[in-house]
């Protein structure tokens, strides 16, 4: 299991323990058609936030095509990832692992945004949600 950490959000997949992670951003390519929205600690998508809160995701909305979604963090090493958006269809949870500089790449999760459809998604940097042009998830 993971180690301590100041966020009181964290899951376990594979009996490893992953963290949320506060204070990460996303930039998505191509530009989504919204987004990304982060979401408060309490779980509701907050368009006033400009980087994720304690609980660590957020969502966007997006045309049916490929993305990159590059998640960065003041002081923790994050990474790209890519995931694709289909007409009809919702994709969550499309995530990155942060870690502390020197780290071995476990342990930490950044959760954040979500492509979605025009009902939305979400995004965990350990996830992002994209979604098709007519659906979408947190």
């Amino acid at each position: 299991m993971g180690g301590p950490s100041s966020s009181p959000f964290h899951e376990v997949f594979g009996g490893t323990e992953y963290f949320y992670v506060e204070g990460f951003t996303v930039t998505i390519s191509p530009a989504a058609t919204a987004g990304p929205v982060y979401t408060s600690a309490s779980w509701t998508p907050d368009p006033s936030l400009t980087s994720s809160s304690a609980a660590g995701w957020g969502f966007f909305e997006a045309a049916p095509g490929d993305y990159t979604l590059t998640f960065t963090h003041p002081t923790l090493t994050c990474g790209t990832t890519m995931t694709t958006v289909v007409a009809g269809y919702d994709t969550t949870y499309v995530g990155a692992i942060c870690t502390a500089p020197g780290a071995d790449g476990g342990g930490t999760d950044a959760s954040g945004a979500d492509a979605g459809g025009a009902d939305a998604g979400g995004t965990d940097a350990g996830g992002t949600d994209a979604g098709g042009t007519d659906g979408g998830n947190g």
